[in-house]
């Protein structure tokens, strides 16, 4: 899966620290969205579940969001578990894909495609 490049290249405006603030709140973020997803999720609130998967579409730019959004709106439990499912595997490499490009930009490094891809 190939990060998106035009929301990161956004980032290139910013000086380093103002990079590694946004990084940095756009990681924590993620992390408490997918914890109250899961929390939400298992309470069979999907409606507040949803919400917070469009809080972390907008915010913090969350990968697979979208799915468990749309799921979590039509009310449809185990599609919502599965998509929750599938954003839980995703973060981890997504995570430290956008670590690495925000370390490179910090090193004044050039990826091949200006922004590498989700191992």
């Amino acid at each position: 899966m190939t990060l998106d490049q035009s929301r990161l290249v956004m980032l290139r405006m910013f000086t380093e620290a103002e990079r590694a603030e946004i990084v940095g709140g756009m990681l924590a973020t993620t992390e408490r969205l997918l914890t109250s997803i899961a929390g939400l999720i298992e309470a069979g609130d999907l409606s507040h579940a949803a919400e917070d998967a469009h809080r972390g579409r907008n915010e913090a730019l969350v990968v697979g969001a979208a799915e468990l959004e749309d799921a979590g709106r039509k009310a449809h439990s185990i599609l919502a578990r599965a998509a929750l499912g599938r954003l839980q595997a995703l973060w981890p490499p997504t995570r430290t894909a956008v670590r690495r490009l925000l370390a490179e930009s910090q090193q004044g490094v050039q990826s091949g495609d200006g922004l590498g891809t989700i191992d």
